[in-house]
């Protein structure tokens, strides 16, 4: 996985930033060999972009509330994971967001944009 992770990592478009992290919430684990199986995974994502993720685990009921929080304040985790309807949800708000963020100071408070 780990080689497979390092060609990915040196013919992917962006590189990340030094030092860079991310965070991720995801469910809880049923089965412990699952859980296994993603942190190896994420390990060999870090080790091939130096990109480290802390990951945090909620019930799986937790997950979409919290994933709502984060979309209408602009606060928490980088990375959701969480069922395939989960960005569906929150698609408006976040699309108005990175318009946003893109836009000149000046007119990120006509719009009505939160601050950066």
């Amino acid at each position: 996985m780990l080689d497979w992770a390092k060609a990915w990592a040196q013919t992917a478009p962006w590189k990340p930033e030094s030092a860079r992290q991310l965070s991720m919430l995801r469910w809880k684990y049923f089965v412990q060999s699952e859980d296994d199986a993603f942190v190896a995974l994420i390990d060999a994502f870090t080790k091939a972009t130096g990109v480290k993720v802390n990951i945090s685990r909620e019930s799986y009921e937790d997950v979409q509330p919290k994933a709502s929080v984060a979309a209408n304040t602009g606060a928490g985790p980088d990375l959701f994971w969480g069922l395939y309807s989960l960005p569906h949800l929150f698609s408006a708000e976040m699309r108005r967001r990175e318009r946003c963020r893109r836009l000149p100071r000046q007119e990120v408070r006509r719009l009505g944009c939160r601050a950066r």
